[in-house]
């Protein structure tokens, strides 16, 4: 395909110029057509058509093989197109990580998945303390520079089967399936420890409050796990920031938000 061109081999038992041909031969293919699927003069892919027949195409056969072969280029063009673009919907551009649409996808789904079989998730946000003093000081552009060094401690950091989100501004979360709150504090906690170790700044130190809460001990719609957390999270940042606090050990009044630290 990237010859942009047709490649016909009439019998494989015969003759092939490709490796692959000892593994067709295995499958009973006796002749293939190889024909490049070309999208705005680039070749993206392959159409191949095979016979357990030797010799089953002539040349009528192979032009209209590759009229159809011009006719799909497009489609299967547009829609790798498509799906990068959804996927681009989903990445945060500056950490790597997924975005908020996503999170709010992932917890409906978990939602769905553990009330039908069973067990807990767990949700931990983030939140960078001192990052705004760090940003008016130095500028966004540096600020930026953070954001994705923090992005890349929280994919290293947490486990295979977690999720990490940028959840905006300078707030991330991690999705934990299958996590108990105990588990996931486990988690935070090295997620914590990990960036006030590596996050370098200067006299403006960066570190990280955590909020976790566990679905359904701290709510049973999506939402209601998020604000558990953010409470959470807003009660580690009243004590001072750069620790962990679970939803379950957080009993705070509206007055009590209302007062701000």
């Amino acid at each position: 395909a990237t010859h942009k061109k047709t490649v016909y081999e009439p019998d494989l038992s015969q003759e092939s110029r490709f490796g692959t041909a000892k593994y067709h031969l295995k499958q009973g293919v006796r002749s293939i057509v190889y024909l490049p699927l070309i999208a705005k003069g680039k070749a993206i892919g392959s159409l191949i058509v095979a016979s357990r027949q030797p010799n089953a195409y002539n040349q009528r056969h192979i032009m209209l093989l590759e009229q159809l072969a011009s006719q799909i280029a497009m489609p299967v063009e547009n829609s790798r197109l498509y799906a990068e673009a959804e996927e681009k919907a989903r990445v945060d551009e500056l950490t790597g990580l997924l975005n908020r649409r996503s999170l709010d996808e992932m917890i409906a789904a978990e939602i769905g998945r553990h009330s039908r079989y069973g067990g807990v998730f767990s949700i931990i946000i983030l939140d960078l303390d001192l990052f705004k003093a760090f940003n008016d000081n130095y500028g966004h552009p540096a600020g930026d520079k953070i954001l994705g060094q923090i992005g890349g401690i929280i994919k290293s950091t947490i486990r295979t089967a977690d999720q990490a989100f940028r959840y905006g501004g300078d707030e991330f979360a991690i999705l934990l399936p299958q996590t108990t709150i105990e588990a996931a504090s486990e988690v935070a906690e090295r997620v914590r420890q990990q960036i006030a170790l590596e996050v370098k700044t200067g006299r403006i130190p960066i570190t990280a409050s955590l909020g976790l809460a566990s679905w359904p001990v701290d709510g049973i719609e999506s939402d209601e796990v998020i604000v558990a957390a953010d409470t959470a999270l807003y009660h580690a940042k009243r004590g001072g920031g750069n620790q962990s606090h679970h939803a379950l050990r957080t009993l705070l009044t509206l007055d009590d938000m209302m007062a701000g630290p």
